[in-house]
């Protein structure tokens, strides 16, 4: 073995040899090939993308509104970036849905920025924002919710759709039931796509499986099985499901409705299966009356679980206090900032507390929240 040469170091970065392909890119937290949401504030939230090999799970609000214009986005982002997407539901038509698609408003994210100069930090006006990137397309595009996607642009796409009624009688045997017929249709489009990660060809692309409200009471219709024996069989899909999606260039979106599982067990035992799990709360669906401090958003938005893949400590979100709302016609995720409380009841009330205090440190009466 020859000996390294006086005053070089012996250390040299291994070059991991990534796919080039279209709308992702590498994060330089854990090296992870990453996509982008659809949604740019997510993205930031969550470390810069969804990581390729993983399943995102939205816990859906009541109404479904907000989830399914979450899903929307995230074909969306696909289609424009030329990836093969694979779209299934029970409860609407998926050739429906892809019709309601957001129209892009900005070609990218990184053009944006390339347009723009930056007037502050004027010595990197000559950095290049793709720099790090494992491809020559941009990373993240932003959509107007108020106006649909061209058919044009849809024509382009690779988009392919589940058709529940194939093989039902051949499903209705297995133990994942109906579930089986949409796992069986996955592998199929994985490897007709050439996605899988052993697949020896040259040009790569990213599948998108966009799966919408999975395990909702229009499942069991297919069956003549219970709820009861429905839950066991919607988790073991879903543990074969990252099982399929872990070995392939794909990324996986699933909204379930979580709110209609009364077995806690099997929500916690969702959240362990899938990698990132976020929840939708919706105003919207409030029974009582919005309080006026968050009359600016249209509901909270909570991390359950965030990803850990190529690294002993995920990204750092779970704690934030987050909040979404439709800002200009575009859907937006960011932390609640919520306006201070000086109304003239409570105001009066703290600084009467507070001088009493001050002129007689030993009293406590009435001041139990400055009692240290």
């Amino acid at each position: 073995m020859a000996k390294p040469k006086e005053g070089v170091s012996s250390f040299q970065r291994a070059n991991l040899k990534r796919p080039c392909i279209p709308g992702t890119r590498l994060s330089l937290r854990n090296a992870q090939l990453l996509v982008s949401s659809g949604i740019p504030s997510f993205d930031n939230f969550i470390g810069g993308g969804l990581p390729v090999g993983t399943i995102y799970c939205i816990e859906e609000d009541v109404s479904g509104v907000f989830s399914t214009l979450m899903l929307k986005h995230f074909v969306a982002e696909g289609v424009l970036n030329g990836h093969f997407i694979t779209l299934a539901s029970q409860n609407a038509q998926p050739q429906e849905l892809v019709k309601e698609l957001p129209t892009p408003v900005v070609d990218s994210i990184a053009s944006h920025t390339n347009s723009d100069q930056m007037k502050i930090a004027w010595r990197y006006e000559g950095l290049n924002p793709n720099e790090g990137s494992n491809s020559k397309a941009s990373f993240g595009h932003i959509f107007d919710t108020s106006k649909v996607m061209d058919i044009e642009t849809l024509d382009l796409g690779r988009i392919s759709y589940w058709d529940p009624s194939e093989d039902v009688l051949n499903a209705s045997d297995s133990s994942l039931g109906p579930y089986l017929n949409l796992l069986k249709f996955i592998s199929r489009q994985i490897e007709a796509c050439v996605c899988k990660v052993e697949s020896k060809s040259d040009k790569k692309n990213i599948i998108r499986i966009a799966l919408h409200c999975v395990a909702s009471p229009l499942w069991q219709e297919t069956s003549s099985m219970s709820s009861k024996q429905m839950l066991p069989q919607f988790l073991k899909f879903m543990y074969c499901l990252k099982s399929i999606v872990r070995s392939s260039y794909a990324v996986c979106m699933v909204t379930v409705p979580v709110h209609l599982f009364r077995d806690p067990c099997t929500v916690h035992r969702l959240r362990h299966v899938v990698d990132i799990s976020a929840h939708v709360e919706s105003f919207m669906d409030a029974e009582d009356e919005t309080n006026e401090a968050y009359k600016e958003y249209s509901g909270l938005f909570h991390f359950k679980k965030l990803f850990s893949i190529n690294t002993i400590v995920p990204h750092p979100s779970e704690g934030l206090d987050l909040a979404f709302k439709l800002r200009r016609k575009r859907f937006i995720i960011e932390k609640l900032c919520l306006p201070p409380d000086l109304s003239s009841s409570e105001s009066s009330s703290s600084l009467g507390c507070a001088s009493s205090v001050l002129k007689n440190p030993s009293s406590k009466r009435g001041c139990g929240s400055l009692d240290f």
